[in-house]
């Protein structure tokens, strides 16, 4: 038995505006749980401009979503193979975008991206056992899905869309979406961390910090699934199994703990080691840190690695 499918569907999403408008200007900041002034004072009011502007030429994003599929089955229906393909483009998305000081507010809502999507999702079926009273059944599902910003407002590379000061997570031409942002380190032609070869340096020895890039990709390359069943008599007994390869994730957590020396990788401060990298003249790094006469060298490498 085979059934083929084929689907095409379009969505408009029309978003929010609001006309500019004037607001009490609010005061706030991490040491108190108030804000420290408050209007009116004295009877007279303030008001500033809404930090946050909407463009009058608004215009709602477009998805066009495209599907295309197989299923096959084999000894009668014991043993399935099930492929779709799917494609999404969304133009005109609705991002808000940061803005210059001197604009006099901090970011516009506009139509500001275009991003597209493409999927591939694969799933086995087999049934070992098929008795009148028992019956055996595995499925496993291989899932790739991958967004990719293609476009964002005139100007713009990238949009924060949240974290701190680093990293961050954003969405970035060109790249996956979304992804880590943050300092990099300083790397060759082949991709290897270039060390300070500096003897005079705190960081002798240690990577060499370099910009804002992307650090990592949060998406994971593929997904994959497996789940067991079986049935006897009405009685069902299923197990579920998912595997995850690729993406990255940030632990403010595990960054703190190690750059405070708490955790179990601080716990030998003594032994001498030689970061795996390469020096600015392409040679293998060979510079020996840390031991009883350089107590500070692991915690010099660890604020590197951790801010």
């Amino acid at each position: 038995m085979q059934n083929c499918g084929l689907s095409y569907a379009e969505v408009g999403q029309a978003g929010t505006y609001v006309k500019n408008y004037f607001t009490t200007p609010g005061y706030s900041g991490g040491w108190w749980s108030g804000s420290p002034i408050q209007y009116p004072i004295g009877g007279v009011s303030s008001y500033i401009s809404n930090n946050v502007q909407y463009d009058p030429n608004l215009k709602p994003q477009n998805t066009k979503s495209y599907e295309i599929g197989a299923e096959l089955k084999f000894f009668k229906n014991r043993l399935g193979i099930d492929y779709t393909f799917s494609r999404q483009n969304v133009v005109d998305q609705i991002f808000s975008v940061p803005l210059a000081a001197s604009a006099g507010a901090t970011s516009m809502v506009m139509n500001g991206g275009k991003v597209h999507t493409v999927g591939h999702e694969v799933i086995l079926s087999v049934s070992p056992v098929a008795e009148k009273n028992f019956k055996w059944d595995m499925n496993f599902n291989f899932s790739k899905i991958d967004n990719y910003v293609d476009a964002l407002a005139p100007g713009v590379e990238n949009i924060f869309l949240g974290g701190y000061v680093t990293p961050q997570v954003r969405a970035g031409i060109g790249d996956k979406y979304p992804v880590i942002f943050g300092v990099s380190f300083v790397r060759d032609t082949k991709g290897n961390i270039v060390v300070d070869d500096d003897p005079n340096s705190t960081y002798y020895g240690m990577p060499k910090v370099g910009g804002d890039a992307v650090i990592g990709s949060v998406s994971p390359d593929f997904i994959l699934g497996a789940t067991n069943s079986f049935t006897y008599k009405g009685w069902l007994l299923s197990a579920t199994a998912e595997w995850k390869s690729g993406g990255k994730m940030y632990s403010g957590t595990n960054s703190s703990l190690d750059f405070y020396g708490l955790s179990k990788i601080t716990e030998n401060r003594e032994t001498t080691f030689i970061f795996d990298g390469v020096k600015p003249d392409g040679t293998k790094n060979d510079i020996v840190r840390g031991g009883p006469s350089d107590p500070r060298a692991f915690q010099d490498l660890l604020s590197k690695c951790t801010n």
